[in-house]
């Protein structure tokens, strides 16, 4: 699944029929600009500006690191409590971001996200020697350690969110689905399915009340519709046209019934 931010605030699906990295670069290829993911290898290869041809800037997924300290939980309860605690307070500074402007968001985060952050970081340093590396509470630490810049990235971008949820939340009904539907018939119906998928949560992030009625008339005008104008059937570009036109129907009935008042005066 790859989501837009909010100057491109569409969802897009891609079928592969392997889970390696050959399909996403493939989709990304050209892209420059921040990618927000979780830290799996197959995204390396984004963030090697020699090898990808262009620059993607890394940005991490607080929610994934939060779940390492959670398996941690069992082996290194006190420890673990304490570093999801310190997580819980980056969460509570973007309950409030949430509600602002970008630039605003921005300098939330400058205030207070980077004081819990170093505090993090200061505290992380006392209880690393005591950590072996490949418990638990070692790699949990690592991952921390090792993504530290691509996770406090998001303090200096009002655009950027804290983690990937979003994106986790997108592609859930896809994996709840497939138990039920078991398989999609053939690849060619596994790229059909991502492509419906594409349009009915990009309708659905756009705040269409009824994704039905946009499709429906996407999918009527489509074929006829000049390329120059194809622009105007995406979901935030229809719904604003149908706004203003429905504005432009209200005003219009609104004149006339004052010119039907005034010509009708007793």
């Amino acid at each position: 699944m790859y989501r837009g931010d909010d100057r491109a605030p569409y969802v897009s699906y891609d079928f592969t029929e392997r889970q390696d990295r050959a399909g996403p670069v493939r989709w990304l290829t050209g892209f420059s600009g921040t990618l927000q993911a979780d830290a799996a290898p197959l995204y390396d290869v984004f963030f090697d500006e020699t090898r990808f041809g262009t620059r993607v800037v890394e940005a991490g997924c607080w929610a994934h690191a939060r779940r390492y300290f959670e398996k941690a939980k069992m082996e290194h309860p006190a420890q673990a409590i304490a570093a999801m605690a310190q997580i819980r307070k980056l969460y509570a500074i973007e309950d409030v971001a949430k509600l602002m402007s970008k630039r605003r968001r921005r300098r939330l985060r400058r205030r207070d996200s980077r004081a819990v952050l170093r505090g993090f970081n200061a505290w992380l340093d006392t209880i690393a020697p005591d950590a072996l590396p490949k418990s638990m509470l070692g790699r949990a630490i690592g991952y921390v350690r090792r993504h530290w810049t691509a996770l406090t990235r998001y303090v200096n971008n009002g655009r950027l969110s804290i983690d990937n949820n979003a994106s986790e939340r997108g592609i859930k009904p896809m994996v709840i689905g497939r138990k039920n539907y078991l398989f999609a018939g053939s690849a060619d119906g596994g790229r059909a399915a991502a492509t419906f998928y594409a349009m009915i949560e990009s309708a659905k992030r756009c705040r269409i009340e009824n994704p039905a009625i946009w499709l429906a008339d996407v999918l009527a005008r489509v074929n006829d519709t000049p390329e120059h104008e194809l622009a105007d059937l995406l979901p935030d570009r229809w719904k604003l046209l149908h706004e203003n036109a429905a504005v432009r129907q209200i005003e219009s009935a609104a004149a006339r019934r004052r010119e039907f008042a005034v010509t009708h005066r007793p």
